[in-house]
């Protein structure tokens, strides 16, 4: 079922969908203005978010800088030394506009950014304020539901001239351009991703020497693993992942983002294209597993089932990408592949392992290495159990996990363990840091969520599942309950003049960007006015739900709630009214932020919580 959605599926079909189920609007009645941002939001959280690097979908708001004088930026991301910037142009399906301009433009993007910065509105400003433009990487993206004419595809394929101070930025910079075609297939790729793994057989046959009666295949049986090494025609591999829709689902079980370094993909373009005999001499190659392999010396070929990609995706799809506009017929890769006849949802640890090794270039710690992690599907196991405001719990595990829109409480891998990590750790450590965030080394932060900081764990007692999931809901509410007064904010300051009323609400709606310091706040407030017992409290309410309603639960949750507002807000006002450059995104990850919010709950007046909780006391945990 899921091979047939992504064979047909259309980007438009699927965003009209979006449009409807997250907002129940109709996406045609819509300004053009609203569809564009519909559109960037779509592609971020259905397509980047799983083909790509995740962006928090809770955090793409934050980042949406679509209105007057955003210097042709619609949305603009950093992570880790990489901006992701998009731009983007919906369509109808009758629309006759050229696209030229746009592209130019696009094409233009980093030196208006770098000539222009002081042009753009305040909150983009502060945002170009952190790009350093002689070391960083820029992945920029058009998209268009317009169609890419041949005249324009040339344009398209012209290096841009940039100015002075940008030199050498060429070898940083990843242009993508999607038109409705384009972006079809990206979404094709993402649904396919999402399927799993493909059982489909491959035959992969190896380039005959001239004259040889050999073999070419090396055939290897190291202590019980089989393993062979070929190297095959370029057009196999590109056939291999366009067979039956397979796509991107030869790269399930490659943790590794294949945008990879931007010079490296440019230089494996360029090789494919003007150097195609040399190709084999330039490049590692390509690593795989498969289930099953079967080879055939005779006749010279290899047979595989549920062939993975595990090092090398970099390489497969900018073959793909070339051989849209290029002849492959010259290129020659090595492929190695390594038998896995157990299967893969039998050695696990084996298959992180080889995956990670292979791909030890690159040093960042995804969270999908941790996806497979005996403590993540032990917290699956014990979600699944419990139901939250009358739907079942279901705890997303993988990124790529279908999400059903109805019927159950989703809970991503990668919030719960942010929240878990700014509500028991701290709030600054793990931002635009996945290489901390999902270490497994002593002391990165996994370990310290799911173990005791040098030792990971494998399962949990019950008392402190239940209080995971305490700290889980209390967050949860926190954060929805952030967004709801954000749109007030904004909306009453929209209403407001240019007065100190709107400066204070500007202040207030700044400081509650910052969430994971009200959630810090919250657990430093519990400590501190149930010394002995705040921990109790929340296991206490483990499977119950949290509301911000009449009952005295729910007074005693926004209460607070409006106390760790109150310190957060404080703590900005008084850092932005201080002396000297105040930057709003550097106060969101500052360490004096942190050490300002504790020590004002801590030791300031007035913050102890008064709302009574029925039952609590000091010592009282649920009975298991």
């Amino acid at each position: 079922m899921a091979d047939q959605e992504s064979k047909k599926a259309r980007f438009r079909d699927y965003l009209k969908n979006f449009c409807n189920d997250k907002y129940r609007l109709d996406f045609d009645e819509q300004h053009s203005v609203r569809q564009s941002k519909m559109m960037a939001e779509f592609y971020i959280t259905e397509i980047n978010n799983k083909l790509y690097e995740e962006i928090p979908p809770d955090e793409f708001d934050d980042f949406l800088v679509d209105r007057a004088n955003d210097l042709w930026v619609d949305f603009i991301y950093k992570n880790d030394d990489t901006w992701l910037i998009v731009q983007t142009k919906y369509r109808g399906v009758k629309s006759k506009s050229d696209e030229k301009d746009d592209v130019r433009k696009h094409k233009n993007l980093l030196n208006n950014l770098f000539e222009n910065s002081q042009n753009a509105h305040l909150e983009l400003r502060r945002i170009l304020n952190e790009i350093d433009f002689k070391r960083d990487r820029f992945k920029l993206v058009f998209l268009t539901t317009g169609k890419f004419t041949d005249s324009l595809r040339e344009i398209i394929d012209q290096e841009p001239l940039y100015c002075e101070g940008l030199e050498g930025v060429s070898e940083r910079v990843d242009y993508k351009f999607y038109d409705e075609e384009g972006l079809n297939e990206e979404l094709r790729s993402a649904l396919s991703l999402s399927a799993g793994t493909s059982g489909e057989s491959h035959r992969l046959y190896s380039i005959a020497s001239e004259g040889s009666k050999r073999s070419n295949i090396i055939e290897l049986t190291i202590g019980s693993r089989r393993q062979c090494v070929l190297a095959v025609n370029a057009n196999q591999l590109v056939d291999a992942y366009q067979k039956n829709n397979v796509r991107d689902r030869l790269f399930s079980l490659n943790i590794r983002n294949y945008i990879g370094n931007l010079g490296f993909n440019k230089q494996i373009k360029a090789t494919a294209e003007n150097r195609s005999n040399d190709f084999f001499f330039f490049n590692n190659g390509i690593s795989c597993l498969a289930t099953s392999l079967t080879v055939d010396n005779k006749n010279g070929f290899v047979e595989v089932e549920s062939l993975q990609v595990i090092n090398g995706a970099q390489t497969l799809k900018t073959l793909v990408d070339s051989k849209k506009t290029a002849s492959l017929g010259d290129i020659t890769v090595l492929v190695r592949i390594t038998e896995i006849g157990a299967g893969y949802g039998a050695e696990g640890r084996f298959i992180e392992d080889i995956t990670q090794f292979n791909n030890s270039q690159n040093t960042i710690k995804s969270s999908d290495f941790r996806s497979n992690d005996k403590i993540q599907i032990f917290l699956e196991d014990q979600f699944s159990k419990l139901k939250y405001d009358g739907k079942s719990v279901k705890y997303l595990r993988k990124r790529t996990d279908r999400q059903p829109q109805t019927k159950f409480t989703l809970i991503k891998m990668s919030d719960f363990t942010k929240v878990l990590h700014a509500f028991l750790i701290d709030p600054i450590s793990f931002s635009s840091s996945d290489k901390y965030l999902y270490g497994i080394d002593k002391g990165d932060g996994y370990v310290k969520v799911y173990g005791d900081g040098v030792k990971l764990f494998e399962t949990l007692p019950v008392d402190e599942f239940r209080y995971m999931a305490g700290v889980w809901w209390l967050g949860h509410e926190f954060q929805k309950k952030i967004k709801s007064d954000i749109a007030t904010l904004k909306s009453e300051c929209s209403s407001l003049g240019e007065d100190e009323r709107k400066k204070v609400a500007s202040l207030r709606l700044q400081a509650l960007q910052g969430k994971w310091f009200l959630i810090y706040a919250a657990r430093l407030l519990l400590e501190r006015t149930y010394p002995d017992a705040g921990r109790a409290i929340l296991i206490r309410y483990y499977d119950e739900t949290w509301f911000f309603d009449n009952s005295p639960r729910g007074k005693w949750l926004q209460e607070l709630y409006e106390l760790s507002k109150s310190v957060v807000e404080e703590v900005y006002a008084t850092a932005a009214s201080g002396k000297g450059e105040f930057v709003h995104r550097n106060w969101l990850r500052s360490k004096e932020a942190m050490n300002a919010i504790e020590t004002k709950c801590k030791h300031g007046a007035r913050l102890t919580i008064n709302a009574t909780l029925p039952g609590i006391t000091y010592s009282l945990v649920k009975p298991a």
